[in-house]
């Protein structure tokens, strides 16, 4: 009953606002650099003028600022000048972010499609514990981004192919580390 209230409340703030002309649920399998094979299923494409499209990515939970931060070097320097380790975050961008431009660089290298991403866009379908509206963020994207990312893709694929499984969580409670 809660979801089909949320849900209308959702529909009624935001029917006059959508983009009518979509695709949903729209499935990518592309190759990027040096044969990297990547494929997402992105939840909307909302298609505009010439081969331009909005992406939609929509969320449920609380609304957190921290997602959709891209790297901080200052805050990595920081962190390093006071010997503290720099937050995940910090070095690689919040996991909004990082999906933002995911999702732009697949689209955009589809061998099917010649869509070019004009914007992003994260919708709660939830609304804010302390607002009460629903929120809607745009993500901007600029090539630096796009070129950090790219690097960030290739060390993992790089680490993969290398079998290089090393890295592990810090949590006492997840059940794959505790056991290594």
């Amino acid at each position: 009953a809660k979801g089909t209230r949320t849900m209308e409340r959702l529909y009624d703030r935001h029917i006059s606002i959508w983009h009518k002309d979509v695709l949903l649920e729209k499935a990518f399998k592309v190759v990027l650099d040096n044969d990297i094979r990547l494929n997402g299923r992105v939840d909307k494409l909302e298609l505009l003028q010439g081969n331009s499209v909005n992406l939609v990515d929509y969320k449920t939970g609380a609304y957190d600022r921290s997602k959709f931060q891209p790297p901080n070097p200052e805050k990595v320097a920081k962190a390093e000048t006071e010997g503290k380790e720099p937050k995940p975050k910090d070095l690689h961008g919040g996991d909004y972010w990082r999906q933002a431009v995911f999702y732009k660089l697949m689209v955009e290298a589809s061998p099917e499609n010649s869509y070019q991403v004009a914007s992003t866009e994260f919708c709660y379908v939830e609304p804010d514990d302390k607002t009460g509206e629903f929120i809607n963020q745009k993500v901007e994207i600029t090539p630096a981004d796009e070129a950090i990312v790219r690097e960030q893709i290739a060390s993992v694929f790089e680490s993969i192919m290398k079998r290089e499984f090393e890295q592990r969580c810090t949590s006492p409670y997840c059940e794959w580390c505790r056991s290594a």
